[in-house]
């Protein structure tokens, strides 16, 4: 399973809008973008998306994930009270060698493109429970991959 957090930051004192923009995330679709699940933090000046997903290949995940209308729908509910929202005119694109994508490259219908080398996000690093111990879930988007599953919640 890949883990990652999309770490952006909410403007002072509006933590309320952010929680009332949550109500348009657009669930139907997650499942068919390879999200598995998604949980969102918001405190202390900062609002936080976790997804997770079962694909391998999560650059293609995230492409499908920022660059979907619906979820673009939901980023333009946020985005005035979040710093660092993907913005509309810009499209999300893996970075790798065989597809010749570059931070920072134009694509066909003339949007800059970014990568997750220019999104603020975080892997899972190290994880602890009771039921399974230190797990060192190493670096490079495979967030938990190294046999952490969650459970409940």
């Amino acid at each position: 399973m890949n883990r990652l957090a999309y770490v952006m930051r909410v403007q002072h004192g509006k933590e309320p809008e952010c929680r009332q923009a949550q109500t348009n995330m657009p669930t139907d679709s997650l499942q068919q973008l390879g999200i598995r699940s998604l949980e969102s933090f918001i405190g202390s000046g900062y609002y936080i998306l976790t997804l997770e997903s079962d694909e391998a290949d999560m650059q293609t995940v995230l492409e499908h994930f920022f660059n979907d209308s619906g979820m673009q729908g939901f980023f333009n509910k946020l985005r005035p009270h979040v710093e660092g929202v993907p913005e509309p005119h810009m499209a999300y694109a893996a970075t790798d060698k065989d597809r010749g994508v570059r931070p920072g490259s134009v694509q066909h219908n003339g949007s800059p493109q970014v990568s997750s080398a220019d999104l603020p996000l975080a892997a899972s690093a190290y994880f602890w429970s009771a039921q399974k111990g230190t797990v060192n879930t190493g670096l490079g988007g495979n967030g938990a991959g190294n046999g952490h599953q969650r459970t409940g919640g």
